[in-house]
């Protein structure tokens, strides 16, 4: 799909600010299960090096709203950011990432699908003092495969209204290792699968 705001193999690269990405997703939410419809990304770097987003706000976006994707990518934070969208909104992911050496903190996200989520290629990544409401949860996977996911710590979170809190999910069609997942003071509530594997 296109994306509003993309880039590859780039370094040294900074989102920042207190201004605000509205995707006005909801006309394209309908075309979720249509083939050839091309949801939009809103941020979504690949094969990136030194990445920094903070303290932006996005809502609405047609597709995920942060996507770090390549085995490449590393040295990403995104901090202070805001991320709303409907808890019906599909696909709606607030940050999904992959890499190496990635920190996720301070930020505030409800959300119509997963709220974090890493898949096969990932290690080091710390996710910190965030608070999430609706959405998937933090998750893994479903993607595991092609490296696995490795040294993921959450810390200081909390999670409340959400489908799912902590979540680990894969299919022997896209599965890989996944070790060394660290989970340390997490309030879950009023979510209806606190923990799923």
């Amino acid at each position: 799909g296109t994306t509003f705001i993309s880039g590859s193999n780039l370094h040294d690269i900074e989102i920042s600010g207190s201004g605000a990405i509205d995707g006005q997703g909801a006309d394209w939410w309908p075309y979720k299960n249509v083939s050839g419809a091309l949801r939009p990304r809103m941020i979504s770097p690949s094969g990136c090096n030194r990445l920094l987003i903070q303290n932006v706000t996005l809502s609405n976006s047609p597709m995920f709203h942060i996507a770090i994707s390549g085995s490449s990518s590393a040295n990403s934070t995104v901090q202070g950011v805001t991320i709303r969208a409907p808890s019906t909104s599909p696909n709606t992911d607030a940050c999904d990432v992959s890499g190496a050496n990635i920190l996720v903190q301070n930020c505030n996200i409800s959300v119509g699908d997963d709220d974090f989520t890493c898949g096969g290629g990932t290690h080091d990544v710390l996710i910190t003092n965030n608070t999430y409401g609706t959405g998937h949860g933090i998750s893994i996977g479903s993607y595991t495969d092609k490296g696995g996911v490795s040294n993921i710590t959450v810390i200081n979170c909390t999670i409340s209204g959400a489908d799912n809190g902590l979540r680990i999910k894969s299919d022997n069609g896209r599965g890989g290792l996944v070790q060394n997942i660290s989970y340390y003071n997490i309030g879950i509530t009023n979510v209806h699968f606190p923990i799923q594997v």
